[in-house]
C-alpha cells in the first residue's frame, strides 16, 4: 500500500493512478467509539473498536460495535483521487472543490461534536455562522498549536487551496486550478484526516 506522506509532495503518476483505481478509503477509515466519540489511531486500535468484546482503548467500555465515522467520507475521498487522476481540466478544478468541501465538512463535524460533548442536551445543528474560533475559542492553526509537527502546516495549505477555490467560484480565470493543485488535494487528504482525528480525540471525547 502506497502512503502518502505529510511533506505535501507531488504525488507521482503511478501512485496517482493507484489511488484512483483502489481509492483512499484506507485513509479515512475512522472507527469511532459510540459511548466516548474515541477515533482510532491505529490498525490495532481499529480492531478493538471493531469487536463487540473489546474494549474501547480510551474509554474501556464493552459491548460496542464501532462503525466508520462520518459514513460518507469513504466516497468523498475516493472521488477526489479520482478526478485528479483524469486528464480532463475541469476534473482538477472539480478535485480541489471537493476537497475543499470534504475539509469543511470535517470541520462543521468537529464543531457539532464538540459543542455536544461540552453540553447535557443534543445539538442537532450548529449555526454556520459561527466559525472555528466562535465554537473552540481560538483558530485552526492556534488549535494544533501542540499537535504532532507533520500537522502544523496544514493550516497553511490548507487555506492556500480554499484560497484558489474561493477565487475560482468568484470569477477568476478558470485555469487557475491546475494538475498539480488536484494532486496536492489528494495529498492533502490523508493530512486532513489526522487533523481532524487529532481534534477530536483533544477536544471532542464524551466524559
Amino acid at each position: 500500500m502506497h502512503v502518502l506522506t505529510s511533506e505535501f509532495m507531488e504525488i507521482e503518476d503511478d501512485i496517482l493512478e493507484h489511488i484512483a483505481e483502489q481509492g483512499l478509503g484506507h485513509i479515512v477509515a475512522l472507527s469511532r467509539c459510540p459511548n466516548c466519540n474515541y477515533i482510532a489511531k491505529s490498525s490495532e486500535e481499529e480492531t478493538l473498536l471493531a469487536r463487540v468484546e473489546s474494549p474501547c482503548p480510551h474509554c474501556g467500555i464493552t459491548g460496542h460495535g464501532a462503525g466508520i465515522a462520518p459514513n460518507n467520507y469513504l466516497q468523498v475521498a475516493n472521488w477526489i483521487g479520482e478526478y485528479a487522476a483524469s486528464p480532463n481540466r475541469r476534473d482538477h478544478s472539480s478535485a480541489v472543490l471537493l476537497f475543499c468541501s470534504f475539509v469543511e465538512g470535517m470541520l462543521e463535524t468537529l464543531k457539532s461534536d464538540y459543542l455536544r460533548s461540552k453540553s447535557n442536551t443534543s445539538i442537532a445543528k450548529v449555526n454556520k455562522r459561527r466559525d472555528f474560533k466562535d465554537i473552540f475559542g481560538m483558530t485552526l492553526k492556534a488549535a494544533l498549536n501542540d499537535a504532532p509537527s507533520k500537522l502544523k502546516e496544514f493550516p497553511i495549505v490548507w487555506g492556500e487551496l480554499r484560497d484558489k477555490r474561493n477565487r475560482f467560484l468568484h470569477g477568476h480565470s478558470s485555469y487557475l486550478i491546475g494538475a498539480a493543485d488536484a494532486r496536492q488535494a489528494v495529498s492533502l487528504a490523508a493530512e486532513a484526516v489526522n487533523v481532524y482525528r487529532w481534534l477530536n480525540n483533544k477536544h471532542c471525547l464524551k466524559d
